[in-house]
């Protein structure tokens, strides 16, 4: 959230934005990662969020590092906090290489959202399908063990104040309702999607509206965002 300088008149141009003009601050961000965090407001003990790209993981802010088999503990952004996360490294890559194994057998390419609605909607008449659908499952199913994990240790840790029963989702899968009620009915966590689904955005807005003094911290920053969307 420290500005770095400003934006010159040649990158400008490159950017071609009539938001953006010579001399628009720049302000350092972070990792997408980080920004993610923020964006979703996981940054409170007991707040749980769902990184669902080409990779999955899911992150629990917690008041202490949590340790056991499949943790992956780190600081969080806020002094005295950490985050415990439960990493799916290949989780949307398994379905992106299902989803080009079926545009080769229809012989035409698929949108996301239409292959998702007509995998939900399987009806045990189409094996391919069927495969699918049950990738879909199993990713589910591997997310509500991994959600589980986080916060039985969590809470036997005495680490988060509460067991939450809600999943804030971010990335590809955010905007996607079909996939997010599937998700929801097999964990059955409430799911929230943000008004944008790539939360990582929401977090470099907190960055720059903090170095420009708008807010007090990052993390009131963060508060300030959740609380005007429309959950």
């Amino acid at each position: 959230a420290e500005q770095a300088g400003t934006i010159t008149l040649e990158a400008a141009e490159k950017l071609n934005s009539p938001l953006i003009c010579k001399d628009t601050p720049l302000f350092c961000g972070a990792p997408d990662f980080i920004s993610a965090l923020v964006g979703t407001g996981t940054l409170k003990a007991g707040r749980l969020c769902d990184r669902a790209g080409s990779s999955e993981g899911l992150n629990l802010c917690t008041s202490k590092a949590v340790k056991a088999e499949g943790i992956r503990t780190l600081p969080s952004i806020i002094p005295g906090l950490w985050n415990a996360s439960v990493l799916f490294p290949t989780s949307g890559e398994r379905f992106w290489a299902f989803k080009q194994k079926i545009e080769r057998e229809l012989g035409k390419e698929l949108s996301f959202t239409d292959l998702v609605s007509a995998l939900v909607q399987s009806d045990g008449s189409n094996p391919s399908l069927d495969q699918g659908k049950y990738l879909m499952l199993q990713t589910a199913m591997e997310i509500k063990e991994g959600i589980e994990l986080l916060l039985n240790t969590a809470e036997k840790e005495n680490a988060i104040p509460f067991k939450t029963d809600l999943m804030t989702v971010t990335g590809g899968q955010a905007s996607n309702y079909d996939w997010n009620k599937m998700k929801a009915d097999v964990t059955r966590m409430r799911i929230r999607t943000l008004s944008c689904s790539d939360s990582e955005l929401l977090g470099d807005a907190v960055f720059a509206f903090t170095g420009l003094k708008d807010f007090a911290s990052i993390q009131e920053g963060a508060e300030e965002i959740l609380a005007n969307e429309n959950l």
